[in-house]
């Protein structure tokens, strides 16, 4: 966060707070999907997504994996009804089923609350079979990336 504004660097990934799943209703059957609390402190263009997403729709989203070293930065960047564009850091060993899960179910949801909280929600399609891909790829180290 600059101290000079109080503004987080929109360059830097959105820290983990805590990962799970929330429980969606679809078509009158309940599941659930996986989901990821990030900490969007001084980004309140994140912070406002979710209210972007329900009112308006969801736009044009478009989501990116890529490994870095020992992480996994997932990139997500909307362009439509607002641009905003963000990246959450996962560890890549940590926890992998979590990953794996937003994998299967080529479905993440993203919130800046509990999603229990009744707060509301950003979900964003995920394309699962390219995310598997990276996550199936060794780190690079600096032997590696020469």
């Amino acid at each position: 966060m600059s101290e000079s504004s109080g503004v987080a660097d929109a360059r830097l990934p959105l820290p983990v707070v805590s990962v799970g799943a929330t429980l969606v209703e679809s078509d009158e059957t309940t599941i659930a999907l996986p989901a990821v609390v990030v900490d969007a402190s001084g980004r309140d263009d994140v912070a406002d997504l979710a209210r972007v997403h329900h009112t308006e729709g969801i736009g044009d989203v478009r989501t990116l994996a890529l490994r870095q070293g020992d992480n996994i930065d997932l990139s997500v960047t909307l362009t439509s009804p607002v641009f905003c564009s963000f990246t959450i850091r996962f560890d890549a060993d940590d926890p992998t089923e979590f990953l794996a899960s937003v994998c299967s179910a080529g479905s993440l949801v993203i919130a800046t609350s509990q999603p229990d909280s009744g707060e509301l929600c950003l979900a964003v399609d995920i394309d699962g079979p390219a995310l598997a891909k990276v996550l199936s790829a060794a780190p690079q180290t600096d032997e590696t990336s020469e």
